[in-house]
């Protein structure tokens, strides 16, 4: 099977909590609400700090809440095309396995 997955680059297994997968072989950008009610700011933060990854960044938009693509929409495309897009420019479109 070419398209299998290794271990290391499939989601962690029923029984380990997705918290606790630290090291990532992937960019990880995190977009994060200031006024976020349901997922408090600093706990996301010190989280993030302690991930590992090649390329990682953290992004607070000030103003938004929950739902920043409807509070701040001209700033999240932007936040979108300013740090997600350079980091897939060149790469192939993604296609499912047949």
């Amino acid at each position: 099977m070419g398209n299998a997955r290794s271990q290391t680059d499939a989601a962690p297994p029923a029984n380990q909590n997705a918290g606790e997968r630290k090291t990532f072989k992937v960019p990880v950008i995190v977009i994060m609400e200031r006024n976020d009610l349901h997922m408090p700011y600093e706990p996301a933060k010190a989280f993030f700090d302690t991930l590992e990854a090649p390329h990682k960044h953290f992004i607070t938009l000030e103003c938004s809440a929950h739902v920043p693509m409807l509070e701040e929409p001209g700033l999240f495309l932007l936040t979108l095309i300013q740090e997600v897009l350079p980091l897939i420019e060149g790469r192939a479109a993604f296609a499912p396995p047949r």
